[in-house]
């Protein structure tokens, strides 16, 4: 069944953001040491798992208002994400892309939040040389156009990584027209 084909369902608001957790299993070695020179513990790299939603949620919220400073930063973090060989929804895509695409969309919107509702990682049999860790998510976007009405989208993102940057994505949810008024 197609967007277009059929009126668009009212989505109620929420009473309040909420975003559910989730927590992932880690193997770790450990080592002993007679001698301890440092106090704070070492830190460990994201997970996939964290990485991605943290991208998703900072890279796709924001407002019309953005300083240069905070577009700047925004560009940064989606140009470090995307490996080389991107695909989005299995068409060759770039950093650049994505980063045009997001500053069209934010200067059309006062404000918009993306939030991811629910989220699975896992180690995926791709290429022995160069292995993939597959990530989905769930999530809710919401967005307050020009005019002060409120919108949402739900959808959900399978991404592939691989060396710690993104380099397969596909997603179910239209941007295009999948936008459901928000009520109150």
């Amino acid at each position: 069944m197609s967007d277009t084909a059929q009126a668009p369902s009212q989505i109620p608001a929420p009473a309040e953001s909420t975003t559910q957790s989730t927590s992932t299993q880690s193997t770790s070695t450990q080592s002993t040491s007679t001698q301890s020179t440092s106090t704070t513990a070492p830190t460990m790299p994201p997970s996939p798992l964290t990485a991605t939603v943290a991208f998703f949620e900072s890279v796709f919220s924001g407002t019309n208002t953005e300083t240069p400073d905070q577009q700047a930063a925004i560009a940064a973090v989606i140009t470090a994400a995307i490996g080389p060989g991107y695909e989005y929804n299995g068409q060759p895509a770039s950093a650049a892309g994505l980063i045009a695409w997001r500053t069209a969309l934010m200067a059309r919107n006062k404000q918009m939040s993306y939030i991811v509702s629910s989220v699975l990682s896992g180690p995926v049999d791709q290429d022995p040389t160069n292995p993939m860790t597959a990530v989905a998510t769930q999530w809710t976007w919401t967005k307050t156009d020009l005019t002060g009405a409120t919108f949402a989208l739900r959808g959900m993102n399978f991404v592939g990584i691989q060396k710690g940057q993104v380099t397969a994505n596909t997603q179910f949810g239209n941007a295009k027209v999948g936008w459901r008024p928000v009520t109150s």
